[in-house]
């Protein structure tokens, strides 16, 4: 390992641990948040509570690695996904572990693990992923990523930046915004939509976040963008 990528390691770690004693210390009034914040959060809870440190840094270290390899890209690996038929699925909790790389199309600006390359990690991108983690330190409610879901992966058309806080909070789960693009040739059968009412309520929390205030009902929001900029803008 280079001492290039010892400060990134070092400082997912202790973000990783903080999160854990922070649960530990809350277990209490995290209870009853966890019953009015949704599926994905309340596994968010679960992962950092069951925290181990010795497996916890290898696991970061993995991810710290895969930051040198650049993300796939949806485009990349099926061409086809441009003239394919869409569908919106609406929003749906989705495994982490499934969303297998970026739906921008144009030269690679992400890593594996989903934060931006080495050399595109600006000072203005540093200051809003400082933002993402205390947000997940605090347990905010981050607005749902937008993907689409190509056979079985899914691909990321906003969010990576709350793709890879998740990835380096061991969450299993994310919210996420659907839309799947049908690949010539596979089976849908496996396709589900999300509730519409649950979309309809989830935009009007969404909303409320961006304007500052919350709707009836929302335990806590975060007002990140629901767009992220480009990690080398100014």
């Amino acid at each position: 390992m280079t001492s290039r990528d010892e400060p990134a390691e070092k400082q997912a770690h202790q973000h990783s641990g903080g999160l854990a004693h922070q649960l530990a210390d809350a277990a209490g009034p995290i209870a009853g948040k966890v019953a009015r914040t949704g599926a994905a959060a309340g596994r968010l809870i679960a992962a950092a509570a069951d925290h181990r440190p010795g497996r916890e840094l290898a696991r970061l270290r993995a991810l710290a690695r895969q930051n040198r390899t650049a993300l796939e890209n949806l485009h990349d690996v099926h061409p086809e996904v441009r003239h394919a038929a869409r569908r919106e699925l609406g929003l749906l909790t989705i495994p982490v572990s499934r969303i297998r790389g970026t739906a921008v199309e144009g030269p690679p600006q992400r890593g594996g693990d989903f934060l931006p390359l080495p050399d595109l990690k600006s000072a203005n991108w540093r200051s809003r992923w400082q933002r993402l983690r205390q947000a997940q330190d605090r347990l905010a409610i981050l607005p749902p990523i937008d993907v689409l879901q190509a056979g079985e992966a899914y691909w990321v058309v906003d969010g990576h930046n709350r793709v890879a806080l998740a990835l380096y909070g061991n969450q299993d789960d994310i919210d996420a915004s659907v839309t799947h693009v049908h690949l010539p040739g596979t089976k849908d059968d496996h396709v589900r939509a999300g509730s519409l009412a649950t979309v309809l309520d989830e935009g009007r929390q969404v909303r409320a976040a961006g304007e500052g205030r919350l709707s009836r009902g929302a335990a806590a929001r975060s007002r990140a963008p629901e767009r992220e900029e480009p990690p080398t803008g100014p």
